[in-house]
């Protein structure tokens, strides 16, 4: 029988394909920018942007975020060649387009359906919450989980343990009773480890190069029904 009676997930990487939305979404964005046509090597310059420590701490509303209209946001943008555009008309402009983007991983509502019948499920993922709940509500997938938090609505971000302890409270359980399944090194690895959780480490590309402790290392999604149920 297994040890645990609750699983969290993450969201971006985990479940949702985040690369793929991110570059709809800045395709989008970028074409309201008429003064210019925007090629591959713009796209690509404007992926390595949103993926930014910077931006993606505004994304997470990690209390060190920096306004979208502050000269540090601003000289961001020039240092990725964006200097005719607005940062802060780019970011709202952006995340309503990423709103709308629900694509998920391949056999993630399968492994969903299965381990909902078994465990109760949370997803615990940084991200602004009407976006991220926008695209959780467009892959269909919200009604799986007991539970969704969210960390600008919390105002808490992996990988802060309080984040998890309020997906322990909201569950009613320990830590010891949780399996948190994870891509990120950063985030969520570094999450589990702060509060002593155990971690599935979920890397697509097999990189499983990043230090810290985990108890499943998963290429797929698809592999962790046969490994806990």
């Amino acid at each position: 029988m297994t040890r645990w009676k609750a699983i969290l997930f993450d969201a971006d990487g985990t479940l949702l394909d985040y690369e793929q939305a991110q570059k709809k979404a800045l395709n989008l964005t970028l074409s309201k920018y008429s003064e210019k046509d925007y090629g591959k090597e713009d796209l690509s310059r404007a992926y390595r942007l949103v993926n930014s420590s910077v931006f993606q701490d505004y994304e997470a509303c990690r209390k060190k975020a920096l306004p979208p209209s502050s000269m540090e946001f601003k000289k961001i943008f020039n240092s990725y060649g964006f200097e005719t555009i607005d940062p802060a008309e780019f970011i709202e402009n952006y995340f309503f387009k990423l709103a709308l983007q629900g694509h998920i991983l391949e056999g993630a509502v399968n492994v969903l359906r299965e381990l909902s019948g078994i465990f109760r499920i949370a997803l615990v993922s940084n991200g602004i919450g009407w976006v991220q709940r926008s695209r959780l509500n467009i892959a269909d997938i919200s009604g799986y989980f007991d539970s969704i938090l969210l960390s600008c609505e919390l105002d808490v971000a992996k990988p802060d343990p309080e984040i998890f302890r309020k997906a322990a409270e909201l569950l009613q359980l320990e830590f010891s009773d949780l399996l948190f399944v994870g891509d990120s090194a950063t985030s969520d690895l570094k999450g589990a480890e702060n509060c002593g959780m155990d971690f599935a480490y979920l890397r697509y590309d097999g990189n499983f190069s990043a230090p810290g402790p985990r108890v499943f290392e998963l290429k797929n999604i698809k592999e962790l029904p046969g490994l806990i149920s």
